[in-house]
């Protein structure tokens, strides 16, 4: 579900069809955005919500690393 579009088969096609067109280079980057904001919920909702830390551990270092994967890849698309 939380994965990189282009790693599911299929979904850009779906959205190339919906577009009609491919996605741009702005667009990848608007996805990853969405990735990090996704990231960041995941992140610090246990705090916020009082999750049980063993019951979220797996979701929130699961989380943890996507989100640094993602800034990661922001940093390295340059300004």
């Amino acid at each position: 579900m939380f994965q990189e579009p282009d790693a599911v088969p299929g979904v850009l096609g779906v959205l190339d069809g919906v577009l009609g067109r491919a996605l741009t280079d702005r667009e990848h980057l608007r996805l990853t955005l969405y990735d990090v904001y996704l990231g960041l919920i995941l992140v610090t909702e246990p705090a916020v919500r009082a999750y049980d830390p063993v019951a979220y551990g797996p979701t929130y270092r699961w989380a943890a690393d996507r989100l640094t994967e993602q800034l990661r890849r922001l940093n390295s698309a340059g300004p």
